[in-house]
C-alpha cells in the first residue's frame, strides 16, 4: 500500500466540499480525483493483473482515442487538442483511484467510507448556511456588479446577487445526488443513531428541493425509482438500465429531429417551464446538425462553435415572452448522448453503446450486497438523468464527479464485502 492513503482521500474530500458548495468551479473536482488517484498509481499494475479490463474502460479508452482523432477537423482545433490531452490523464487517474479503493484493506476502506459520509454531511450544512444567509461566503468571493444584471429579470442588485448565489449552489445538488446514495448506504450500516441518520437524509433531500434546479429534483425521483427496482428486482434493474440507455442512444437523435420545439407532441410549449422550452430548441437544433455530418461528426468540442448556434430563440414564461432571449446552442447540447452523436458521429455513438453494454455487468458485481447495489443503481440513475438534461459531455468537473462516485462505490464494496 502507498504511504498514508487515507490522507489522500481526506485531501480529495476537503477539496470537493468547499469548491462544489461555494465557488461553483469544477477544476478542484479534477484535483480531487488527482489527490485520490495519485497514490493509487503504484497499485495500478497490480490491480490490472488482478482485475481483467472490462468492456467499460476499453470502450471509454476507444472513445477518447476517437475523439482525439477528430480534433484536426473540429471547428476549434486548438480547444479540441487541449481537451484531447487532458481527458486521458483524468481517465488514468480515475483508474488509479479505483485501484486504490479495490486494493485497500477492509478496515482502511471503512475509514474512507466514513470520511465520505462526514464530507457530505459537511456539504449539506455549508450549503444550507449559504442558502439561508443569501450568499454569506459566495458574495465575498464573487463580485456581482450592477451592469451584470440580466435584462428582463426586473431585479434589484441585492435580489440578483441572491439569485446568482442560488444558481451557483446547484452544482452542490449534483454532487449530493451522485454520492448521496452511497453515503446513505454507509450510514444505514453504521452504528449511528437512526434518528440522526434520518435527519441527515432529510436535510439532504431538503437541500436538493430548495435549490432552483428542477432537473436535480427529477434526477432524485429517477434515482429513488431505480433504487426501488434494484432492491426488489436486482437483475431486472441492471437490464432495464442498459436497455433504456441504449434505446435513448439510438432513438434520441431521431426523436429530437421530429419534435417541433414550439408545439411538441401537439402541446403549446410557451406554457411550459422556460428551461424545458430552451432544451427543446437546443435538442432539435443539435439533431439537425447531426444529420449534416452523421458518420464522423463535427469533431471534439465543436458544440461550442456550431454554425447557427448563436441564433437567438424566444423563450416564454407564463405565456409571456422573456426579454433576455437565449441562444440556440449554449456551449453544449445539455444531453451527452446527443453530444456524442454531434461531435463523434456514428463511430462515437457505437463506442458509447459498447460502454453502456458493459455497465450492467459492472454493476452486477455489487449484487452480493443488496443495499450497496441499490445505492449504486440510484447513483447511476441520478448521474444519467443529469447527463441527459443538464451537463456537457466533456465538462471535466462532471467527469471527475463520475470518477469519484465509481471509486467510492468500489471502496464501499471493499469495506462491506472484503
Amino acid at each position: 500500500m502507498p504511504p498514508r492513503p487515507l490522507l489522500a482521500v481526506w485531501i480529495a474530500l476537503v477539496a470537493l466540499v468547499p469548491i462544489a458548495a461555494f465557488m461553483a468551479n469544477g477544476v478542484v473536482l479534477s484535483l480531487a480525483v488527482m489527490a485520490l488517484g495519485a497514490p493509487g498509481i503504484t497499485l495500478w499494475p497490480r490491480w490490472l493483473r488482478l482485475r481483467m479490463i472490462g468492456l467499460v474502460p476499453i470502450a471509454i479508452s476507444a472513445l477518447l482515442m476517437w475523439m482525439a482523432i477528430t480534433a484536426p477537423w473540429a471547428l476549434d482545433p486548438g480547444e479540441a487538442a487541449g481537451k484531447a490531452l487532458r481527458l486521458p490523464g483524468l481517465f488514468l487517474l480515475a483508474l488509479a483511484a479505483i485501484a486504490l479503493g479495490d486494493c485497500a484493506s477492509p478496515e482502511l476502506a471503512r475509514r474512507m467510507v466514513r470520511a465520505l459520509a462526514l464530507a457530505m454531511v459537511g456539504l449539506i450544512a455549508l450549503v444550507g448556511i449559504e442558502f439561508a444567509a443569501g450568499g454569506l461566503f459566495l458574495r465575498q468571493a464573487k463580485d456581482y456588479h450592477r451592469e451584470l444584471l440580466v435584462l428582463g429579470l426586473d431585479m434589484t442588485l441585492s435580489q440578483y446577487t441572491i439569485w446568482r448565489v442560488q444558481h451557483a449552489l446547484t452544482r452542490s445538488a449534483v454532487v449530493l445526488l451522485a454520492l448521496g446514495p452511497l453515503v446513505i448506504c454507509s450510514l444505514v450500516n453504521s452504528s449511528i443513531s437512526r434518528n440522526l441518520i434520518y435527519a441527515v437524509i432529510g436535510a439532504g433531500l431538503l437541500m436538493v428541493l430548495m435549490l432552483p434546479f428542477t432537473m436535480a429534483q427529477l434526477a432524485m425521483a429517477v434515482a429513488a425509482t431505480g433504487a426501488a427496482v434494484a432492491w426488489y428486482r436486482p437483475r431486472l434493474a441492471g437490464s432495464m438500465l442498459t436497455i433504456i440507455l441504449l434505446g435513448l442512444l439510438m432513438g434520441l437523435p431521431l426523436l429530437a429531429l421530429v419534435i417541433d420545439p414550439v408545439h411538441p407532441f401537439g402541446f403549446d410549449a410557451p406554457h411550459w417551464p422556460p428551461g424545458i422550452q430552451h432544451r427543446l430548441y437546443i435538442w432539435h437544433f443539435t439533431a439537425e446538425r447531426i444529420t449534416e455530418r452523421p458518420w464522423a461528426g463535427w469533431g471534439l468540442e465543436s458544440a461550442r462553435a456550431i454554425p447557427g448556434g448563436e441564433t437567438i430563440v424566444r423563450i416564454f414564461k407564463d405565456g409571456m415572452p422573456i426579454t433576455d432571449d437565449a441562444v440556440m446552442l449554449p456551449l453544449h447540447p445539455h444531453n451527452v448522448l446527443l453530444q456524442i452523436w454531434l461531435e463523434g458521429g456514428t463511430i462515437g455513438a457505437m463506442l458509447a453503446g459498447a460502454g453502456i453494454l458493459g455497465l450492467g455487468p459492472l454493476l452486477a458485481r455489487l449484487r452480493a450486497d443488496r443495499k450497496l447495489y441499490a445505492a449504486s443503481i440510484a447513483s447511476t440513475c441520478a448521474i444519467a438523468t443529469l447527463a441527459l438534461t443538464s451537463v456537457g459531455l466533456w465538462q471535466e468537473w462532471f467527469l471527475a464527479l463520475i470518477a469519484l462516485t465509481f471509486a467510492f462505490a468500489v471502496i464501499s464494496a471493499r469495506a462491506k464485502l472484503g
